[in-house]
């Protein structure tokens, strides 16, 4: 009887300890977007990227901010802020970041089809940063509502379904690349 005690008694012992240092562990390493309702990462966009990609940028910063409370910036890729969590909108073709991450062998635009997506959580120069593009315009129109989407946002004909506000955003694992199964996207009613 003395001994099942004592047994029970470790087990105790040893679960508990393990769940304090997974706990530790996990939070530690845990990245977010958005923090206490302030911004950890920005929208980043090519030098030349031209007025579409920067209306998608601003869908995601107006999305982001109803998600999180936070303000999010919409910067150039020559001017990121080393302490901030980049997402990178856009292709090789528009955005040198993107252009780095695909060299570095960290995601690949290569075959992707018209209207294709990557969405991808990478390291880039030792911090993380988001992928989330396509080759052309609607692929990473296409992209950021998906990243968006992952966040809990639900997209209808008649009203966007927001969750409740979290002032944590945490940045989500994403490997994500979907290509659609027929040439056109969408409603064709003609």
């Amino acid at each position: 009887m003395l001994f099942r005690t004592f047994c029970r008694q470790c087990l105790v012992t040893v679960v508990a300890s393990a769940f304090v240092c997974f706990a530790d562990t996990s939070s530690a390493q845990e990245q977010f977007l958005a923090k206490g309702g302030k911004a950890e990462a920005v929208i980043v966009v090519g030098q030349e990227s031209g007025p579409f990609y920067r209306w998608v940028a601003g869908e995601l910063q107006r999305y982001l901010q109803k998600l999180s409370g936070a303000e999010f910036a919409i910067v150039t890729s020559d001017k990121v802020p080393a302490e901030k969590t980049p997402i990178l909108l856009g292709s090789p073709a528009n955005n040198p970041l993107t252009a780095s991450a695909q060299q570095k062998q960290l995601v690949s635009f290569a075959g992707l089809k018209p209207d294709g997506l990557i969405l991808k959580t990478v390291d880039l120069a030792g911090r993380p940063a988001v992928v989330a593009g396509g080759n052309d315009e609607a692929g990473t129109m296409y992209a950021v509502y998906e990243l968006l989407e992952r966040l809990g946002i639900v997209f209808q004909l008649t009203n966007d379904i927001i969750p409740q506000q979290k002032p944590n955003l945490p940045l989500p694992k994403l490997d994500l690349r979907i290509e659609p199964v027929l040439k056109h996207r969408g409603m064709h009613c003609c």
